[in-house]
């Protein structure tokens, strides 16, 4: 008797929701709880119920991956994954480990992998006449690739290396690091976090900034104050 053919989706969170029969606004919650470690499941709850915002990182990539539909785009998001749980020194993450398991949502993502098709592109020269191949793959000269400039800081990063010098030997200014960050952030889970912190990091020394200027703007006044209450002093005395 002949089986019936595996239903096939675009992306791991259609199969998925298909599969356990829940809504896609659901998923995320569900996968998170799931890739929980089982001991860990317990402490994890009030945290998760009453301040999920500490969970972002988990949710994003976790949305990241239920777009994903290749195991190599998987691998990539966990990779990226794994640098920002070695950024992140806090004791819930670090050292308890109340945090999504990537390995866990990797198994996961096998066991959906048989019911996730690719969605078909589209070959962009399919068509094309009478074009050599140096009309066809030719490049521009000097053509970087931003994103992959952007992974190699982050790389550094997470190895504990000085952003300066990861941006001199990337060839990049620190803008320029950040437009990446903000322009890839909706695939690269940790791109949008990383640019926030770098950004309130700015924004901290702006602020330390003003307020020494600050201070020796009122120190200066305060000096003066004081010289003019002894010329007042004086005048008073004679």
């Amino acid at each position: 008797m002949a089986t019936s053919p595996v239903q096939k989706f675009t992306c791991f969170r259609d199969a998925y929701c298909s599969y356990r029969r829940c809504r896609p606004e659901e998923f995320e919650g569900k996968v998170f709880l799931s890739t929980l470690q089982p001991f860990r499941l317990l402490a994890a709850l009030p945290f998760y119920l009453f301040h999920r915002r500490l969970f972002a990182m988990d949710l994003e990539t976790i949305r990241a991956v239920g777009r994903a539909s290749r195991r190599q785009e998987v691998n990539t998001i966990l990779e990226e994954f794994h640098n920002y749980n070695r950024l992140d020194r806090s004791r819930r993450r670090g050292m308890f480990k109340i945090r999504t398991s990537g390995t866990r949502l990797m198994s996961l993502f096998l066991r959906f992998e048989p019911m996730v098709s690719p969605p078909t592109v589209e070959n962009p020269l399919a068509g094309v006449k009478h074009l050599t191949n140096t009309q066809v793959f030719t490049l521009p000269v000097n053509s970087g690739n931003p994103l992959r400039k952007v992974r190699q800081v982050l790389t550094g990063l997470a190895s504990g290396r000085d952003l300066s010098a990861l941006l001199l030997e990337a060839d990049l200014n620190r803008d320029e690091f950040l437009n990446g960050l903000s322009t890839h952030a909706a695939d690269n889970p940790g791109f949008s976090w990383l640019h926030r912190l770098i950004t309130s990091e700015s924004r901290l020394t702006e602020a330390q900034s003003e307020i020494s200027e600050l201070q020796r703007t009122i120190a200066s006044q305060s000096r003066e104050l004081a010289r003019l209450k002894d010329t007042i002093q004086v005048a008073d005395s004679v």
